[in-house]
């Protein structure tokens, strides 16, 4: 995302299927999940996550540094 100016570079924007495709440790119901919590797990706050019409798109910078943010090693 280009915070400059507000504008969104389209070539990050990814779909469910994308990211799961991009990424073979998430499952799409996993997404999905993170997706429908997304106001209270900070995925929305983050803004990685874009509604275009019905559609939901993941920005993938955004997603990846959300990520960083709310993991733990075990």
């Amino acid at each position: 995302m280009n915070e400059e100016d507000g504008r969104v570079d389209h070539t990050k924007l990814r779909t469910v299927k994308q990211i799961v495709a991009e990424a073979p440790w998430l499952t799409e119901g996993k997404m999905r999940w993170l997706l429908f919590h997304r106001d209270s797990n900070g995925l929305a706050r983050s803004g990685a996550v874009l509604r275009v019409g019905g559609r939901l798109y993941i920005h993938i910078d955004g997603f990846q540094a959300w990520l960083a943010d709310n993991t733990c090693a075990a």
